[in-house]
């Protein structure tokens, strides 16, 4: 717990090196409980400590977080949103699907790299529930 404390205190560092480095030890040390501390990181100027915050939801997250999760698909960064796609893919389960699946397929429409994020959790999320063994 003590280790979380000096996490927290990391996260808050002007130094986006620190802040980096605070990600990845709450990602390995950190538990469901504590990721309240870094919900705030998903709006980090650094891309690197934004898309390390995603992925700590893959290991930590739950169904309740999937709307946060599904509007981390518009960040300005491409690996915020893979990481954002792969949590997606992680914690839906099949009562989500439908949703999930229109939701998506309406935001995929168009040219742009968030279209293309959009569409790539769709077929994500189109293979975990209906062609699970489709190659990847």
């Amino acid at each position: 717990r003590d280790d979380l404390s000096l996490i927290a205190t990391m996260l808050k560092d002007e130094n986006e090196g620190i802040r980096r480095t605070a990600m990845g030890a709450f990602v390995k040390f950190g538990t469901r409980d504590d990721l309240g501390l870094i919900t705030g990181m998903l709006k980090d100027k650094d891309d690197v400590v934004r898309q390390t915050a995603m992925e700590a939801f893959v290991k930590f997250g739950t169904r309740d977080d999937l709307g946060l999760i599904t509007g981390m698909l518009k960040d300005k960064d491409e690996g915020v949103r893979r990481a954002a796609s792969e949590a997606l893919t992680e914690l839906a389960t099949d009562p989500d699907a439908e949703g999930l699946l229109d939701l998506l397929a309406d935001r995929s429409q168009g040219w742009d790299s968030i279209a293309g994020s959009h569409y790539h959790a769709l077929c994500l999320l189109d293979r975990k529930f209906y062609c699970p063994f489709s190659p990847k």
